[in-house]
């Protein structure tokens, strides 16, 4: 599991352990720790899903995997800076120190800042300053195409990797076409780069990116991600809320001059300063048309008048022809035959029901007939014929009886409306009384009459119900000329709302998320920096050496715009401002000190480190805590440190601290030459015996020369012995130089070598008779004597290989 993956489930563990943390935000940080979609699911209620997924760590084309070794293996350079033509520096790959050395101007740190544009894409060089330090980039006496180059050695069966930029000769952009390694995360968090720019940075810096810078090797990114998200999610949802209450608080006044039902229910829904208050649904309802229950919507009122419809005139008109034709034909039949015929039916009929009824018996008409069997036979058959002749007269009363079922259907009830009671704004009396006597002609019991007044009545009710219609119209014309703005208004501002309500809903859970994390990041980032600061203080500890600043105690603390590293000193005991009793060189190895333990935390992909100058304003006692420092870095890390300053290679060896020295040259025409050498002792005996090897070289020159290189490989050896044993001792290093420096001879310099004494000079020769023997003091003699009188080239080698005893012998004494 990657080591995302573990604090994620740190994480997980903490929020089930934590009891007053509500499911909401627990989820809501959960969801934050996965990224913008899935805290957007959690905040939209999607818990199951959240809960359920596994976070995706990572990013694509990073160097991520805890412990993976990347060596620097070589450097190559060409038209880049103080490099004109392509040099090449060359690294031996895994743990170790390099010293790559030379004097200010040699091209060495153009190695070193090559190594940061390849792999950062920029420099500290030209970094917030002026563009002319960028311009300057190329080097002025090459002409052709420039390019940097590093090969990089990975660990297990892995081939190299190669990592170029280059430039055609007309190009004058450094930062263009510089290649993405993908190393652009893992560079931030384990930076195992440090330009001396960038050196008092990392104590001076501002704040919050020291905070940054320190806080990214943590691998706590996740977390300042998740609550980064979570604080502007919260903000946002702030601004949300604050941009509706602003409309509303704006806009409400208005809405509540408006003389409209609608706008003050709209106004009513809308009075609570508080968004969880509002009341959204009824606002929702009244846009939609539902302005209140029944009996209180005069809107609802005004549109029922403005729709009032009496019968249909074409109807009233048809059924009143109708009814005036029947009554006409009905009239005209009885006056006929066959209206007598009907009525003689009629009677006989009912004779006929009679005697079934009754049966025989006298007839209760006349009382003089009898009603027999017989007589019932012929009565029927003449009934059944006056009916025949009657018919026409049963048809025009049947069409009497339609037509004045038609016409009272037409005399409906007032709609309900009017039956409410009359409005101030509408007078409805005019129509209410026309109804009342359209209505009243139900009650008319003669046809004709009825016929008569329908029309008339009809005319009248028309006419005051088109007066409603109108009037209640325009009613609802002026009041929605008032309400239409307010009506478009408030639909416009109703989905910001609804967000606003559910912003306002959510911001106690994302708010008790964010503190939460902030509280859990910071417990996670206290333990996980302490073994940081512990090893920070040891470092101090360790380059501090005559220093009367003790390193009380290194924090990360605050966060958002208040972060920053809090660094705590006490000089002489008492405590202090950090920086503001420190030297530049306490600042230096305090930046050391807090720059170094990023490098060697066991999750960085990066083996090597490299630090360019970093030695300037220190004191030889903190040069040599310094070169402890690195001695200790470089068991687990390639350690490769450019300087121009002599201090640092000299305390290496004076020390004994195993370490690689390259030498960086520049000559005419920044031709740039690098090559390893050995101590002092062993390079000038390498110098000398490659004298006695050189044929094109006169013998006296060679053999002077070669003298002068064997009795400079003595006088390094006595001054490393001093050196050795007066640091050691306490000594202050500037009081050792001043002795080294008043030793002009190498008689002097052999007596402090022997005696601790510059003094002692005359006791020197005897010494060396006594206790290392004669013939050494006999080359003591020829080295002094060499550079002033020539000896053959074959002695000059046998002088080598003595000077090369002599110096071991003098290099043993304590």
């Amino acid at each position: 599991m990657g080591s995302v993956a573990v604090l994620i489930e740190q994480v997980r563990a903490r929020l089930d352990d934590d009891p007053e943390l509500s499911i909401e935000s627990g989820l809501l940080v959960l969801g934050a720790l996965e990224g913008e979609e899935a805290l957007e699911r959690a905040l939209g209620g999607d818990r199951a899903e959240t809960q359920e997924r596994v976070p995706v760590v990572g990013e694509a084309g990073t160097v991520e995997q805890p412990g993976e070794g990347t060596y620097l293996r070589s450097i190559s350079v060409q038209g880049f800076r103080g490099v004109g033509r392509e040099s090449s520096l060359n690294f031996e790959p895994g743990p170790g120190l390099t010293l790559v050395i030379g004097r200010n101007g040699s091209g060495k740190s153009s190695f070193a800042e090559g190594l940061e544009l390849l792999l950062t894409g920029g420099s500290s060089r030209w970094a917030n300053r002026p563009v002319v330090w960028k311009n300057g980039w190329r080097n002025l006496h090459w002409q052709g195409p420039a390019h940097i180059q590093a090969t990089f050695a990975l660990t297990g069966e892995r081939p190299s990797l190669d990592a170029r930029c280059e430039w055609k000769a007309d190009e004058n952009d450094p930062e263009a076409g510089v290649p993405d390694l993908g190393w652009g995360r893992a560079l931030d968090t384990y930076r195992p780069l440090l330009p001396h720019r960038e050196l008092a940075a990392i104590a001076e810096g501002k704040p919050s990116e020291v905070y940054d810078r320190m806080s990214a090797a943590l691998g706590l990114d996740v977390l300042v991600e998740a609550r980064e998200r979570l604080r502007k999610r919260r903000l946002g949802e702030r601004r949300v809320f604050f941009a509706a209450e602003k409309w509303r608080k704006g806009h409400l006044p208005s809405v509540e001059a408006v003389d409209d039902e609608r706008a003050q229910k709209c106004s009513e829904a809308l009075k609570s300063a508080q968004a969880h208050c509002w009341d959204l649904d009824a606002l929702d309802l009244v846009l939609a048309g539902a302005v209140g229950s029944e009996g209180e919507d005069l809107i609802g009122v005004l549109r029922e008048l403005s729709s009032v419809r009496e019968p249909d005139a074409a109807a009233v008109e048809a059924a009143a022809r109708r009814l005036k034709g029947a009554v006409a034909e009905e009239k005209k039949a009885a006056a006929t035959d066959a209206g007598r015929a009907f009525q003689l039916a009629e009677l006989l009929g009912e004779a006929v029901k009679w005697h079934r009824d009754h049966g025989d018996a006298p007839c209760p008409v006349c009382e003089s007939g009898e009603l027999t069997a017989e007589w019932r036979r012929r009565t029927q058959r003449e009934v059944e014929r006056l009916r025949t002749e009657a018919a026409a007269v049963e048809e025009a009363r049947t069409e009497l009886s339609e037509a004045r079922r038609e016409a009272r259907s037409l005399l409906l009830k007032p709609p309900g409306v009017l039956e409410r009671g009359g409005l101030k704004e509408v007078d409805t009396v005019p129509v209410q009384a026309a109804w009342g006597l359209w209505r009243g002609l139900a009650t008319e019991g003669d046809d004709e009459k009825l016929a008569a007044n329908l029309e008339s009545r009809h005319a009248e009710l028309a006419a005051s119900a088109e007066g409603l219609r109108a009037s209640a119209a325009a009613e609802l014309d002026r009041r929605q000329d008032l309400w239409r703005p307010v009506e478009i208004m408030l639909r416009e501002w109703l989905p910001d709302a609804r967000r606003a309500a559910a912003a306002r809903r959510l911001a106690p859970s994302l708010q008790s998320a964010e503190k939460w994390l902030e509280f859990e990041a910071e417990e996670l980032r206290a333990d996980r920096f302490r073994p940081i600061a512990e090893q920070a203080g040891a470092i101090w500890a360790q380059l501090r050496r005559n220093s009367n600043v003790a390193l009380e105690h290194v924090q990360l603390v605050g966060a958002t715009t208040q972060r920053r590293l809090d660094i705590g000193v006490s000089v002489d005991g008492k405590d202090s401002p950090a920086l503001g009793v420190m030297s530049q060189g306490e600042i230096n190895a305090l930046s050391l000190s807090l720059f170094l333990p990023r490098t060697l935390l066991p999750e960085s992909p990066f083996g090597f480190v490299v630090i360019d100058d970093p030695v300037q304003a220190m004191d030889p006692a903190k040069v040599d805590g310094l070169a402890r420092v690195l001695e200790d870095v470089a068991q687990q890390r390639q350690v490769i440190v450019f300087t121009h300053d002599e201090r640092l290679p000299e305390s290496v060896r004076r020390q004994q601290v195993e370490a690689r020295v390259i030498e960086v040259n520049r000559r005419a025409n920044s031709v740039v030459e690098c090559r390893r050498i050995r101590d002092p002792v062993g390079q000038y005996l390498d110098d000398a015996r490659a004298l006695a090897l050189t044929e094109d070289i006169p013998d006296h020159a060679a053999s002077a020369a070669g003298a002068t290189f064997c009795r400079m490989a003595i006088e390094a050896a006595c001054s490393e012995v001093v050196r050795r044993r007066r640091i050691g001792r306490g000594e202050p290093h500037a009081d050792c130089e001043a002795a080294l420096i008043g030793a002009r001879t190498l008689i002097q310099k052999l007596a402090l070598a022997f005696f601790d004494d510059v003094g002692r000079g005359g006791d020197v020769m005897p010494h060396v008779d006594r206790h290392l023997g004669r013939g050494q003091a006999d080359l003591v003699r020829r080295v002094n004597r060499g550079s002033h009188q020539a000896v053959p080239l074959t002695r000059l080698q046998q002088m080598v290989s003595d000077t090369g005893h002599f110096a071991e012998q003098i290099r043993r004494l304590s």
